[in-house]
């Protein structure tokens, strides 16, 4: 029993460490640029294929304190079956939405069966944000 015992703590202790894992991803791209009007920028990747890209604006209100943020963005990262997923996500006064084929979906065909479809993301993170009408904020 006590062999069994040792057994199951080396092959646990051996899953712990892989090489070339998560463990030891480093950031090789982090670039963030910030723009006078509150818009943002940001790309990141890492060593081991994790790609995140997002651009956002802030919306200020009629009042400090007040306002809203759009934010979008995309990021991807290599399951461990191989395959590479991809999701795209948008965030503002709507909530936050996410697409990717690597979502469940429920028999209608939406991400949960109890909530209506999320509207598409955009495939790519745009040149440029466009801004909206501010959202006023109560």
């Amino acid at each position: 029993m006590k062999l069994f015992v040792f057994a199951v703590l080396v092959a646990v202790a051996a899953a712990q460490y892989v090489p070339g894992s998560d463990k030891d991803a480093e950031t090789i791209k982090n670039d963030f640029e910030q723009a006078i009007d509150n818009s943002y920028r940001s790309d990141v990747e890492t060593s081991n294929g994790i790609i995140m890209k997002s651009a956002g604006e802030s919306l200020p209100g009629p009042e400090p304190e007040t306002g809203t943020l759009r934010v979008s963005g995309s990021y991807q990262y290599q399951a461990p079956d191989g395959q590479v997923i991809q999701v795209n996500w948008v965030a503002d006064e709507g909530g936050y939405r996410a697409t990717s084929d690597a979502i469940p979906t429920g028999a209608d065909g939406n991400v949960d069966a109890a909530a209506p479809a999320a509207d598409p993301a955009p495939a790519s993170v745009p040149d440029v944000v466009e801004p909206a009408a501010p959202v006023l904020l109560k």
